[in-house]
């Protein structure tokens, strides 16, 4: 190798690492920032919904705002209080939602994903992971689909939808007015998870 095939294999060597020091030097961490989450489901006498009170997030997203294509999520966790839920029903729909899930025995929900797979379609992105979803002391796997997009003030919005049957984790369907009202097997979690630009990763 010449002198002349030296200099120019040096300098295409030095463009890669700069190229790549840019795009690294990009992407941000993105914090969890706040969370909105809801159970709805639906009993003889009415529908119903219980808003999360609490959500305690672990995990990290880096991503870049100005490049749709980079983002990257490492494991997440939530953990919910239980007692942390409240229903638009009132204090005995509350109760009957701690009995229900064994709320003396097991304080927490408990949420473990992984295993994301991120498409960008557009100007977001459709998420899949997987994971373990703990409830009354039951465990069982979980697949989640979600959607994530930048906002215009620069956080990045995740919202997702999860069908669920209370019986799948050995719970009773809540009953009240001496059984007469009997709340469905089905419910719905909907949530909202904000995400806020931090330190570069390297710091």
């Amino acid at each position: 190798m010449n002198i002349r095939q030296k200099t120019s294999s040096i300098l295409i060597t030095i463009l890669v690492f700069c190229l790549f020091s840019l795009t690294s030097n990009s992407q941000k961490s993105y914090l969890f920032e706040s969370g909105k989450m809801t159970i709805s489901g639906t009993s003889t006498l009415h529908d119903w919904v219980s808003e999360v009170t609490q959500i305690n997030f672990e995990g990290k997203v880096l991503a870049d705002n100005q490049n749709m294509a980079s983002i990257n999520i490492e494991e997440v966790s939530l953990s919910i209080p239980v007692l942390g839920i409240k229903s638009t029903k009132g204090k005995g729909m509350d109760k009957k939602t701690y009995d229900a899930l064994k709320s003396e025995e097991h304080a927490n929900i408990e949420c473990k994903l992984s295993d994301f797979s991120i498409k960008q379609t557009g100007n977001s992105y459709t998420i899949d992971a997987n994971g373990q979803l703990t409830i009354a002391g039951m465990t069982k796997t979980l697949s989640l689909n979600l959607t994530a997009q930048f906002t215009e003030h620069g956080t990045l919005l995740f919202k997702g939808r999860k069908a669920l049957k209370m019986t799948d984790f050995n719970i009773k369907p809540p009953k009240a007015l001496l059984g007469t009202l009997k709340t469905g097997d089905d419910i719905t979690i909907d949530f909202t998870v904000s995400m806020k630009a931090g330190l570069n990763p390297s710091n």
